[in-house]
């Protein structure tokens, strides 16, 4: 349930606003939603292989006794996140227009879409942040924080798509804030379970962010998983 709440997360707030849209605002407010929501859900959902291989990696570490090293793959995994964010926060002003070109006609409900999902654009970093968080938590057999988080998330959307929608009237845009807001809040939340859940040791890793062994790491999962291709396998006693 944990990793299908955390899968499901974009597109569900897609779907929330655009019934926000459907009860306080105009058909070209929610057919631009709808144009927005889907391409925004089909552009970050490559990069939801974070949550799994955070999963993967943390799940090993803990299995075999490594606190400090499963924190460690933590980091890794925010470095990365970072990096993306940054890329993606500039193409994205030239990639979202061009993909709203092939799929819609010019006027009005393009250029609301455009807005909504540059809008929406705009919280990646918020929604790769609540992806590690859940990584970890589920290799740690702890599924009960991915699972809050992303209830929080969701009431935090309905609750600022009704005050921007339905009080502010503010269409697309204000179904775009609201979900941006969500999403950080999200993340928020999820970086303040994550601390407090983590041992003292564990702190104090997360941390140190000038430890070698940090920067060796991204090698060494890579020969390892070499050396395990390497090795010779057992013959059959038959």
């Amino acid at each position: 349930m944990p990793a299908i709440a955390s899968n499901v997360a974009v597109p569900l707030a897609g779907l929330v606003d655009t019934a926000a849209l459907g009860h306080f605002s105009t058909a070209t407010d929610i057919g631009a939603v709808g144009l927005g929501a889907a391409v925004i859900s089909t552009l970050f959902w490559i990069f939801s292989f974070l949550r799994a291989g955070t999963t993967s990696l943390v799940g090993r570490a803990l299995g075999s006794g490594d606190k400090s090293g499963a924190v460690r793959h933590v980091q890794r995994a925010g470095a990365l996140a970072a990096a993306m964010s940054v890329a993606w926060l500039i193409l994205m002003w030239a990639v979202v227009p061009a993909i709203l070109h092939l799929l819609a006609p010019e006027g009005p409900a393009r250029d609301a879409a455009l807005t909504y999902t540059l809008i929406r654009g705009l919280s990646l970093p918020a929604l790769l942040v609540t992806l590690i968080v859940a990584g970890y938590f589920i290799g740690a057999k702890n599924t009960r924080v991915p699972l809050v988080v992303a209830s929080v998330q969701a009431v935090a959307n309905i609750v600022l798509d009704l005050i921007l929608v339905g009080g502010a009237g503010m269409g697309a845009a204000g179904a775009a804030w609201g979900t941006f807001g969500s999403e950080w809040i999200g993340a928020a939340l999820a970086v303040v379970l994550l601390w407090r859940r983590l041992e003292p040791a564990q702190r104090v890793t997360l941390r140190d962010w000038r430890d070698a062994t940090l920067r060796r790491g991204w090698g060494h999962s890579r020969a390892s998983t070499a050396r395990s291709w390497d090795a010779p396998r057992c013959s059959r006693p038959w």
